[in-house]
């Protein structure tokens, strides 16, 4: 037999030709590709599982672990860690108040007021000075009346400037002061450009937890003040106006119900005419 005859024939019985087309072209015959093709592959053995072998480690106190660290130092390192998380969350709150304290001070005017001598020389008026050391915010809307001169910007001013050191959180409301004089709120839509949306002034006074406004009384008539004052009234936000007007003089002007509206729902009026 020649070579190329040889290498003709199939592989497995090596007596019939092999096939000349298919998978199994050049090495198996038909008969002998049929009975593969017929017959189950053999199964195969599953690959042995690799055994993990376990590491006995040294702890830093000097106990065996296989974890690197022995239950109570693991334990410790994770006290120390949350004690660390604590701390820095402290860290930014004491920040961000600080933050908001500085803010709140730049917009409350009369800084002179925090130094008690120069504001007692000031102010004379038992009234104004009550206001001054004892109001809060969570006695309500305050309406401070009197003639002009005696001290009743100063003491609102003392007072917010007061409470905005002794907040202890960086969301409380006496943080998030607004002062405007009368006439600003007055004149502010006159002075915004028509279909611009409302003024920002208008705006700001009524969504702020705390708004000053002072002066009231001299500034021309406009729906603006009005607007705001019902918007706070609604909202049950805190308001603190002054003016030298008396009550009834306020009333004829703007109504027995936006005066009543300046320190409702349980606010004060403090009249401090000589």
């Amino acid at each position: 037999m020649t070579t190329s005859a040889a290498s003709s024939l199939c592989v497995v019985c090596r007596t019939a030709p092999t096939l000349t087309s298919g998978s199994y072209r050049e090495v198996l015959c038909a008969e002998c590709a049929m009975r593969r093709e017929a017959s189950p592959p053999p199964p195969q053995s599953p690959a042995p599982a690799r055994e993990r072998l376990a590491v006995v480690r040294e702890c830093p106190c000097g106990a065996t672990t296989t974890a690197g660290w022995c239950d109570a130092c693991a334990a410790d390192r994770r006290a120390l860690a949350e004690r660390a998380e604590r701390e820095r969350e402290a860290r930014d709150a004491e920040a961000t108040l600080e933050r908001g304290r500085r803010a709140a001070l730049v917009r409350v005017p009369h800084g002179w007021t925090d130094d008690r001598e120069a504001y007692e020389t000031a102010v004379s008026s038992p009234r104004l000075r009550a206001i001054a050391e004892r109001w809060s915010l969570e006695r309500g809307s305050l309406l401070v009346v009197g003639p002009t001169g005696t001290g009743k910007s100063a003491s609102v001013a003392r007072a917010l400037r007061r409470l905005a050191r002794a907040a202890t959180s960086g969301d409380a409301p006496s943080l998030d002061v607004r002062w405007m004089s009368a006439a600003t709120l007055a004149l502010a839509r006159r002075r915004h450009a028509l279909g611009a949306g409302e003024a920002e002034e208008i705006a700001t006074a009524i969504a702020a937890p705390v708004l000053v406004v002072d002066e009231l009384g001299p500034e021309p008539l406009d729906s603006a003040l009005h607007d705001v004052v019902d918007a706070r009234y609604t909202a049950e936000r805190i308001t603190v106006t002054t003016s030298g007007m008396r009550l009834a003089e306020l009333a004829a002007k703007y109504g027995d119900a936006t005066v009543r509206r300046f320190t409702a729902p349980h606010g004060a009026t403090i009249e401090v005419w000589r």
